[in-house]
């Protein structure tokens, strides 16, 4: 399904986009992670914390400045790659748009007459301009959840590091909060976005309608009758 509504650039492009949030999110978890160890090299408790044995622990043995050049630079890595992540995102988003739009301005230009006729042109209009902006902007988002969720593992990987207990607790929490949004928040929107799509339709078909009706109108002079 996912290789017939795509072509073969915006497959790559959104696996090179997948890869630069993945590097994002990490480096920016890093980050997150190191703060810890920063402000204990800043408050001088290195000596009293020296036989903890978490993963961001090992990183005491550096200095201040050290630990902040090195905080600097993963948090440089995230900007960077997040202006990167962006630009793909949208460019990937109008790519798409513009195949869809293609495939269905073909798939009615070669449609049988008959059937053509029996298809509202407002309905037309709206599925070319209004459906696909839409269907490309939804295309993006899940770009943009699979960053958040990657986020939330990854802060979660840091946080497993750190402290195994809080981090399970912390997965679990995130998990019921998953479920609850499948069973209520996405069931819902499915009905929505039917309702919306079938209103816009008939709103676009009464806009192209009303158009030629005062075109037709205008030319025989009747605007005063």
């Amino acid at each position: 399904m996912y290789k017939r509504v795509t072509t073969k650039p915006i497959r790559r492009k959104t696996f090179v986009c997948t890869i630069v949030i993945t590097i994002s999110v990490f480096a920016e978890a890093l980050g997150f992670g190191m703060v810890m160890p920063l402000l204990s090299s800043i408050i001088d408790e290195s000596a009293s914390s020296s036989d903890g044995n978490g993963f961001f622990d090992s990183f005491k043995i550096f200095t201040t400045i050290e630990l902040s050049i090195l905080i600097l630079t993963l948090f440089t890595v995230k900007m960077l790659f997040g202006v990167a992540k962006n630009f793909l995102m949208y460019d990937v988003e109008w790519r798409v748009r513009a195949h869809w739009i293609a495939t269905i301005f073909e798939l009615n230009l070669f449609k049988e007459y008959i059937e053509f006729e029996r298809e509202k042109p407002g309905v037309i209009y709206n599925n070319l301009i209004n459906e696909t902006l839409k269907a490309a902007s939804f295309y993006r988002q899940c770009m943009e959840y699979f960053a958040q969720i990657l986020q939330v593992v990854a802060l979660s990987f840091v946080l497993l590091l750190a402290n195994a207990k809080v981090a399970i607790l912390a997965l679990l929490l995130a998990a019921i909060l998953l479920v609850i949004v499948k069973y209520t928040i996405t069931s819902k929107g499915k009905k929505l976005g039917t309702n919306r799509q079938q209103i816009e339709e008939s709103i676009s078909h009464d806009v192209n309608e009303m158009v030629h009706g005062m075109k037709t109108v205008r030319f025989f002079v009747l605007e005063s009758v």
